[in-house]
């Protein structure tokens, strides 16, 4: 209530001393603003740097070869281990990915959740190997991923394992570009999927190799640039929990 606001207790240093505070958070957090920045401009340099290189994937205005996915690289789905098995999880050490793990990074290798030799058996998963590019197919439909650790996948993917003709990292990028054109190929009536086939049969236009692996270079400089970043950005956003906690506790 108004009252319990009104009576709520406040230590007030002097206005010097208040000013001095904000001063200094505010220091803080235009640090950390200002790395977030770079974060962003470096992810908008790598949809650059695809567009220059190999033209809009939509229209494919540069006239490149077009095939499908299934002519190039092998799709592998996955199955979740029964749970009330406990010789599927207990003291498991077998990456096994979900959809909901995928936050937006353009790389992942330690999955939340771990399984055994027995649940790999058992529920006739396949290893996907480093370099596998992960995309969710349900919940939602086109979340993308590169494996930097071999893992297992529950049934809400259709990864592709690239072939001699395809670089993971241009798939991954290719992929986000045609986001609405995947969800428009789901159906369902719970939840729309997308099925094994449909994604066996995406069209995909396919450069040069050479033009392919070039772009992964100039990502692999950016995501060094941006691993810089993240440790600076942790930094910062450390100092900040620590003198919040010493102003405020």
């Amino acid at each position: 209530s108004k009252k319990i606001v009104e009576q709520f207790p406040v230590i007030v240093p002097s206005i010097e001393e208040q000013k001095g505070i904000a001063s200094e958070l505010d220091s803080i957090q235009t640090m950390i603003d200002g790395y977030k920045a770079q974060i962003t401009d470096l992810d908008e340099l790598a949809n650059s740097i695809f567009l220059e290189t190999f033209g809009d994937p939509i229209t494919n205005d540069k006239g490149w070869k077009k095939t499908k996915i299934c002519e190039e690289a092998t799709v592998i789905g996955g199955a979740t281990p029964r749970t009330d098995n406990p010789l599927n999880w207990d003291c498991g050490s077998l990456n096994w990915v979900t959809p909901a793990e995928l936050k937006g990074e353009r790389y992942y290798g330690q999955t939340v959740k771990q399984i055994t030799e027995y649940a790999v058996k058992n529920a006739n998963l396949t290893l996907l190997p480093i370099g596998t590019v992960l995309l969710s197919s349900r919940a939602p439909i086109g979340k993308v991923a590169i494996t930097t650790e071999p893992m297992y996948c529950n049934q809400g993917f259709k990864n592709i394992i690239c072939g001699k003709n395809l670089v993971n990292e241009y798939l991954y990028q290719y992929l986000l570009f045609n986001n609405d054109e995947l969800n428009r190929r789901g159906s369902g009536v719970t939840f729309k999927e997308i099925s094994k086939k449909v994604v066996e049969n995406f069209p995909i236009i396919l450069p040069p190799i050479e033009l392919q692996q070039q772009y992964a270079d100039n990502i692999e400089a950016i995501e060094k640039q941006k691993a810089l970043l993240r440790e600076q950005l942790a930094d910062a956003e450390q100092l900040m929990a620590e003198r919040m906690q010493y102003y405020f506790s």
